[in-house]
């Protein structure tokens, strides 16, 4: 993978100076939504969490 990684900044690097910013622009914009839904899906385990402890703790009241 480093490798893969070191050879694409070399190759962004031999770009003109307007594709490298296009370039830092997409990948902020990939960054951004990869946090975005990152966060969305901590909030959904964390709900989930919540639910299942609710139901374990009824489940156990029943016992």
């Amino acid at each position: 993978m480093e490798k893969n990684v070191a050879g694409l900044i070399e190759e962004a690097r031999r770009l003109p100076l307007s594709q490298q910013l296009n370039l830092i622009e997409q990948l902020a914009r990939s960054v951004q939504s990869e946090l975005e839904a990152t966060a969305t899906l901590g909030g959904e385990l964390a709900a989930w969490d919540m639910l299942s402890d609710e139901a374990l703790e009824r489940f156990e009241a029943t016992l």
